[in-house]
């Protein structure tokens, strides 16, 4: 929003004589600093000096400082403090506001040849702008399934880098909460308002992730089971993660004007809370931000906030070793008994890779995968696979969770269950007799970012194929 430089002359006329009539008397006949603002928008500002020494303009090449307690005289980096050359007795700049917004104070001043420092100060109140909404706030982490439950790996420290998506708004003050672990933020290496370097943090038995009671489900009997005293189940390894800052509730611009207007749809936020039993809701007990200071958690209050806290959730998975015991851990499972296979018939194979909480494992490596290895039987399909990401489960913006199955079937839960074929292809003398069949999995994969490969071995699969009655075993 542009404004005329004449709009501004007397009450900056005033103001400044207050300041050097009180400090270096500036505005005596020899020494006079005016400062204008020839341009104001919501996130920067042009400024005109006009300087006078001995009554007439300061000459050509006179150096003049302007400095500034918040904000930049750079659009790309931190410049609080900036010199240059006076022409025609007037300096010009352009200040940018600074990335937590609020007032600027201005002050410029320049060096006689009297060896007098004359100096005035401006505060500048940026016009409001659009802000940030809590629909324009994006919040990811480029891991969504780590092996922080690997006991194997106790003490040891997984990192995951993460972002904050600020639809190209200034960053403000982010702050953060994790169910567990935590988060570490660093200044941008290069730029000014651009977004912390932010880095998740999980220590290898520090903390855990919050106990939950399965989900009502159909298939409750295949994705859970009791063990040392409770009840496990894949959301036990669910983890919300948590950032909020400054911003607008979010709404529908209807005569895209820009602004909210009464009428208009908009997103009445609850104060942010951490999610961490994962019902979509604030539970008592879970960590809320009192933005209202009456202790204790308040819903949206029915009234569009232009200056809130606005919030975003995101997940992570935390998984352990593969499990390799019991009626639901990781195995080898044929289509049929594998005790006595007839000549010439073959199996299906479904293999099953999960965690202690039936989750699917992490895999960070670019060779991670499954592979089975047959002897008695021919592997026709599925010998190797490859590991991929997966939490198994998805959830909405609510946070609520929809766990996920391969055709809709309760065997079959998703990045979790891996297909294979074996088929009898003997020829000659060698099907005229009974044939041991053992069939093993190896498993290899990637704990973590930057973490060494581990491999484990599933339980063997063992049984026997048929010899065959043909003409030539007669």
């Amino acid at each position: 929003m542009g404004l005329p430089k004449a709009t501004y002359h007397r009450l900056l006329n005033l103001s400044i004589s207050l300041v050097c009539g009180l400090t270096t008397g500036c505005f005596d006949v020899e020494e006079r600093i005016e400062i204008f603002i020839v341009n104001l928008q919501s996130e920067r500002v042009t400024l005109e000096a006009e300087m006078m020494f001995r009554d007439a303009p300061v000459v050509d090449g006179t150096q003049v400082t302007f400095a500034v307690d918040s904000g930049s005289f750079a659009a790309d980096e931190e410049v609080p403090e900036i010199t240059l050359d006076a022409r025609g007795g007037k300096a010009e700049v352009t200040l940018f506001q600074d990335c937590n917004g609020g007032p600027s104070e201005v002050t410029v001043s320049f060096r006689t040849v009297n060896q007098t420092t004359p100096s005035a100060a401006l505060s500048v109140n940026f016009p409001p702008g659009a802000r940030l909404t809590n629909r324009d706030l994006g919040f990811t982490c480029e891991a969504s399934n780590i092996s922080a439950l690997d006991r194997d790996l106790h003490g040891q420290a997984i990192e995951v880098p993460c972002s904050l998506d600020l639809n190209n708004f200034p960053v403000g003050q982010a702050a953060f909460k994790a169910e567990a672990g935590g988060f570490q933020q660093t200044a941008a290496r290069v730029g000014r308002c651009q977004p912390p370097i932010i880095t998740y943090r999980a220590v290898v038995g520090q903390d855990d992730p919050q106990d939950v009671e399965p989900l009502p489900h159909r298939c409750a009997d295949s994705i859970s089971y009791d063990a040392n005293n409770r009840t496990h189940n894949p959301r036990d390894g669910l983890v919300s993660l948590l950032v909020h800052l400054q911003g607008a509730e979010g709404y529908d611009d209807d005569n895209g004007n820009g602004i909210w207007d009464p009428g208009e749809s908009f997103d009445d936020l609850p104060e942010p809370f951490l999610d961490s039993d994962d019902s979509g809701a604030w539970e008592r007990g879970e960590w809320f931000l009192d933005i209202n200071e009456n202790n204790q958690w308040d819903p949206g209050n029915g009234r569009y906030d232009g200056d809130t806290r606005i919030f975003r959730t995101t997940h992570m998975l935390w998984t352990s070793a593969p499990l390799v015991t019991g009626r639901l851990g990781s195995r080898i499972q044929p289509s049929a008994s594998m005790d006595r296979v007839a000549a010439g018939d073959g199996r299906s194979l479904k293999t099953y890779l999960v965690d202690e909480n039936l989750n699917p494992i992490a895999s960070h490596g670019r060779n991670d995968q499954l592979r089975l290895d047959a002897d008695g039987l021919e592997m026709i399909s599925g010998a190797e696979t490859a590991l991929q990401q997966s939490m198994g489960m998805s959830l909405n913006d609510r946070g609520e969770v929809t766990l996920l199955f391969a055709q809709d079937a309760c065997d079959s839960p998703t990045g979790r269950t891996f297909v294979a074929r074996l088929e009898d292809r003997r020829s000659g003398t060698a099907q005229c007799r009974d044939e041991d069949v053992t069939v093993e999995a190896e498993v290899s994969y990637t704990p973590g970012p930057s973490l060494a490969r581990k491999t484990v071995h599933l339980p063997t699969l063992t049984g026997t194929v048929q010899r065959s009655f043909d003409e030539i075993c007669d």
